[in-house]
């Protein structure tokens, strides 16, 4: 963990004016049923499959009188390392970032040594989730199914609905712009 991380924590809680307390990194391994429902909303027709543990990170500090501070935001960003299941297809998998409001945040990472390995510049519940879209337009053996799934699942690019890819189409400039954007996360600025 950087020590910018830890500085932007005691900063927090000085302006909070919390004094002799303790430091807490904590890492806690979500039960497998209070997982599933964070899965809620990934395109309809998508089948995920949660590939590793669900683990909840956070950074707080704690005074003795008892009040506490805590970040969500990183100013540096953090190294999270995930162990995932070894049957799972690494280009059909990444690592997402579960909000409490069940909607899944893709992350993606590098599958190094049985490991997804990202950074993160938000603590909350990370996971490898593998994702198969279901196209119906799509059929089993098609020439281009294999990267169209892979892509789908880096979530670059995501049909035209949700159960549609439409492989024959066009495409604008607008949506190769789209694409472009999101295979090379870009942000606003």
């Amino acid at each position: 963990m950087p020590a910018g991380t830890l500085r932007q924590l005691m900063e927090r809680a000085e302006a909070m004016n919390l004094a002799d307390g303790k430091l807490s990194v904590d890492i806690d391994l979500l039960p497998e049923a209070n997982a599933q429902p964070l899965l809620g909303s990934l395109p309809g027709k998508t089948k995920a499959t949660l590939a590793s543990a669900v683990y909840d990170f956070s950074l707080s500090y704690a005074a003795n009188d008892g009040k506490t501070a805590a970040i969500a935001q990183l100013a540096e960003p953090i190294v999270i390392r995930l162990k995932a299941d070894p049957g799972i297809n690494p280009k059909l998998a990444g690592i997402y970032r579960l909000r409490d409001n069940g909607e899944p945040e893709y992350i993606g990472g590098a599958y190094e040594n049985g490991e997804w390995v990202s950074q993160v510049s938000e603590f909350g519940k990370y996971a490898v989730i593998e994702t198969v879209w279901q196209f119906r337009d799509v059929p089993s053996g098609y020439w281009a199914e294999n990267v169209i799934q892979e892509l789908a699942a880096k979530q670059i690019v995501n049909g035209t609905d949700e159960a549609s890819f439409e492989p024959g189409r066009a495409v604008s400039r607008a949506e190769f712009t789209a694409l472009l954007v999101r295979a090379l996360k870009l942000t606003e600025t």
